[in-house]
């Protein structure tokens, strides 16, 4: 049964300075106020310059901000911080060896025209652009054409695709006859567009043909921290069973550390974490053959969980869910057992193996730094033994974390 002192009792313990859990979340504290200021700073930047609509050309820093449809954040070298550019501010503007973004008009959601910068992938007779929905095209000096596809589910359970790409395509690359089985077999999506549009280029002018630009780099590594607390509690199986004598109370522990996100195309990533954490539970009743018993169990370990998170893709406010397995090393063992023969310590084990699932949501700031908030369920059995029985931990954690 749920005893709310004895839990308010192990958090207040939990705070102590004597605990080594308190002088690692010290550290961590004072390791993330020391180096903010540079991660926030260096981080997710790269050399690149910006293009003025007055021709200027600017050389500096700029900060990866995502899906940078509206505004980004740039730093020229002879500046000491960044400032928010727009549109209406600039031509364009490119990273050093990479892609880069040029200002055009697209229809907003009142269907009024209004600049955003859109990613260039191929530049020539025919140029191919995209924002984050959809893909354009447009002839030297021309309009864009949008270039899309319409399903449309039928009574009878079908879907209609109606592909209206194509139709824009045959129409502007008419004068290359040539073309039309290519684009009729061409999907909507980047590698078959480049393909089509480089054909075309080359064909109206070989000498010329197009630029491609280099491919957006979709892998990115960021960095970040967590903080949080957690619930968890014990429990002894052996060939399956569960032993049942023992109706352990649950204790708040804490969490924290650094996390590595490597995400792919800002909805897949794969993000392995270095925690400290502190588990542990207690028992006070009386157990058969045995009397009166006391039982505490307080882990202090280092946790290794590597993760799968999806993260739908919507805007700032993203929410996400996760799966994966973790690994943990006890780094602080305080466990012992009080009985009517006296007091004697109690083998939880030195390593842990188990799973893990949960979500959370993922806001991003204009900044490009993001914070995030997030439950996880852990499930995880030792190695140790505990009367020839072996022990299971299930931890409810709730975190915040931030990324740089």
């Amino acid at each position: 049964m749920f005893n709310f002192n004895t839990m308010l009792r192990n958090t207040k313990n939990s705070l102590s300075k004597s605990n080594p859990l308190y002088k690692y979340l010290i550290a961590l504290l004072l390791l993330v106020v020391i180096s903010y200021g540079s991660f926030a700073q260096g981080f997710n930047t790269q050399e690149g310059w910006v293009v003025t609509h007055e021709g200027d050309t600017l050389h500096g820093l700029i900060k990866d901000l995502k899906d940078k449809r509206e505004e980004i954040l740039f730093k020229p070298h002879s500046s000491p911080a960044f400032k928010t550019y727009t549109p209406s501010d600039l031509k364009s503007f490119r990273y050093t060896g990479e892609y880069y973004y040029k200002t055009k008009e697209l229809p907003g959601q009142d269907q009024a025209t209004m600049p955003v910068f859109v990613l260039c992938l191929i530049e020539g007779p025919l140029s191919l652009y995209r924002d984050p929905d959809f893909f354009y095209a447009e002839k030297q000096a021309g309009t864009l054409h949008k270039l899309e596809q319409m399903n449309t589910m039928q009574e009878s359970g079908k879907m209609l695709v109606d592909k209206r790409y194509i139709n824009t395509l045959l129409h502007l690359t008419r004068e290359c006859q040539n073309l039309q089985a290519l684009i009729k077999d061409t999907r909507l999506h980047t590698a078959g567009l480049i393909k089509v549009v480089t054909a075309y280029n080359q064909c109206i002018d070989p000498p010329q043909g197009a630029q491609l630009t280099t491919k957006p780099t979709k892998v990115k590594l960021r960095i970040g921290v967590k903080l949080g607390t957690h619930v968890s509690n014990i429990s002894y199986f052996q060939e399956g069973t569960s032993v049942r004598d023992y109706d352990f109370v649950q204790r708040i522990g804490y969490i924290g550390g650094a996390v590595f996100d490597l995400s792919y195309a800002n909805k897949f990533s794969l993000r392995p974490e270095i925690l400290i954490t502190q588990k542990g539970a207690s028992y006070q009743g009386f157990t058969t053959n045995v009397g009166e018993r006391e039982i505490y169990t307080s882990l202090t370990t280092l946790h290794l969980p590597l993760s799968l998170y999806y993260t739908l893709p919507t805007q700032r406010l993203r929410p996400f869910i996760l799966a994966g397995a973790a690994l943990s090393y006890t780094i602080s063992d305080k466990s012992y057992m009080i009985s009517p023969t006296g007091r004697r310590g109690v083998d939880t084990g030195k390593q842990f193996f188990g799973f893990r699932a949960g979500g959370g949501l993922n806001y991003s700031f204009e900044s490009g730094h993001s914070m995030n908030i997030e439950y996880v369920y852990d499930y995880a059995k030792t190695s140790g033994t505990f009367w020839r029985v072996k022990t299971q931990y299930v931890n409810h954690s709730i975190t915040l974390g931030f990324g740089f």
